[in-house]
């Protein structure tokens, strides 16, 4: 959708400045199709393999405000986007995390955030029950 855009080129050059190597090294690794919206590559023009670091709580922030950032920028381009989500039933901690970071961040402006879910497949020790 964004690479239809008649602005595209501009995002893609918001993206590239505002992101730095890392973080656009991290969102493509998470999120595969992303890599169009930006270079990955460093200055030398090598494209290096990301350090998740522990695993953890680290690399879950360093993901969670990479994706933020790139939201950020993205929404400051359009005039509104609306990101849907759905089957949430199979999302891990993780995932209802970032969505909670992505909702309760104010820098992004002009983004409705929508999940879906299968009610009767979250069990009561499901992250979306426990929230």
């Amino acid at each position: 959708y964004v690479m239809a855009q008649p602005n595209a080129q501009k995002i893609t050059d918001d993206i590239n400045k505002a992101l730095g190597v890392e973080e656009k090294q991290v969102i493509a690794s998470a999120m595969p199709g992303c890599d169009d919206l930006f270079s990955v590559s460093d200055e030398g023009g090598s494209r290096s393999t990301v350090n998740f670091g522990d695993g953890g709580k680290e690399s879950s922030y360093r993901l969670q405000y990479a994706i933020r950032r790139l939201l950020e920028v993205i929404c400051s381009n359009l005039k509104g986007v609306v990101l849907f989500i759905d089957d949430l039933q199979w999302g891990d901690i993780a995932t209802i995390e970032l969505l909670k970071s992505i909702s309760l961040d104010k820098t992004t402006p002009s983004l409705m955030l929508v999940g879906a879910y299968r009610e009767d497949e979250v069990p009561a020790s499901h992250p979306l029950a426990l929230q």
